[in-house]
């Protein structure tokens, strides 16, 4: 996805941002949230062998997969797979490089330079 709709905004003043973004996919997200949902039901046989312990374990890791799952799903929706580009910073005026991998919006940047700090903004789905 190209980030012509991504603004930059330092201190209040928005400001272009070049480059492009990248959001995770719905597929991407349930895998892994099937990978949560495996941990656990893995955990569950394993505990399942072990005398004392494999009931209570075993009934807090059974229903827990499928909650662990749902949430794994709807939070790994939300991020931002990879981010990278360059902006002009609005103090120093110099070139700011952004390169981000694996990021939850809102996500927040400073310049190497002077410090200032600014706020990618990107756009809803």
């Amino acid at each position: 996805m190209s980030a012509t709709d991504v603004m930059v905004s330092f201190e209040g003043t928005l400001r272009k941002f070049s480059g492009r973004f990248e959001r995770r996919t719905s597929w991407d997200a349930l895998k892994k949230g099937a990978m949560g949902w495996g941990i656990c039901w893995i955990l569950c046989v394993v505990f399942a062998f072990i005398p004392y312990v494999n009931v209570s374990v075993f009934l807090i890791f059974l229903p827990l997969g499928p909650m662990v799952m749902t949430v794994i799903y709807f939070v790994s929706k939300r991020t931002i797979k990879s981010i990278e580009g360059e902006t002009v910073c609005v103090r120093c005026e110099k070139t700011v490089k952004i390169h981000e991998r694996d990021v939850t919006p809102p996500i927040y940047e400073h310049c190497p330079e002077c410090k200032a700090g600014f706020e990618i903004l990107i756009p809803a789905r």
